[in-house]
């Protein structure tokens, strides 16, 4: 059986806060979502860098990871975001947002 694709789109607040940092970000979420399977994700600040943490069911099941950190990435951002997954039968679709957009 093939695997679910998973699309991922941003909303305007992101690329317009983000720019080119998402053609670097993309890949990454793409390789930690093909690892990690979760319904959330969240994007922190760390110093001059930043992380992509575990934030929400591992696989979509009951199980809350709320603390591990799936990637480290060489690019700072202003903010924290989120990706959010939503699987939609026959494949997932994941969004950039901020808290405040969901």
């Amino acid at each position: 059986m093939a695997q679910k694709q998973l699309n991922i789109f941003a909303t305007s607040l992101i690329v317009e806060d983000l720019g080119n940092i998402l053609l670097k970000l993309i890949p990454i979420a793409l390789k930690v979502f093909k690892k990690n399977k979760m319904d959330m994700y969240i994007v922190e600040k760390e110093g001059e860098k930043s992380i992509v943490r575990a934030c929400g069911y591992r696989d979509f099941t009951g199980k809350l990871d709320e603390e591990t950190i799936l990637a480290r990435c060489d690019f700072a951002i202003k903010r924290n975001f989120w990706l959010k997954i939503d699987d939609y039968g026959d494949s997932y679709i994941g969004t950039f947002l901020y808290p405040e957009e969901y």
